[in-house]
């Protein structure tokens, strides 16, 4: 491990290179609609006998419509 911390310390272009590569993958697995799709196939799991109301929702998450108006555009 030792050398591992050593090496993305004195190679700063590898550094920079797993830098970037972790972004897209967090952005990729960590963003709004991905989030609101999982949260919408655990509703799904969990209460199925509400599938018409969670359907709704899901719709208004294929259009978009719900990401926007809840969006915080990345802020807190």
């Amino acid at each position: 491990m030792a050398d591992n911390i050593l090496h993305l310390l004195g190679d700063k272009a590898f550094a920079r290179r797993l830098t970037a590569r972790a972004s897209l993958d967090l952005a990729e697995r960590f963003n709004w609609a991905v989030i609101a799709r999982q949260t919408v196939e655990c509703f799904r799991r969990a209460v199925p006998e509400k599938s018409k109301e969670i359907d709704l929702v899901d719709g208004l998450l294929e259009g978009g419509e719900l990401m926007r108006e809840s969006s915080n555009h990345g802020r807190w």
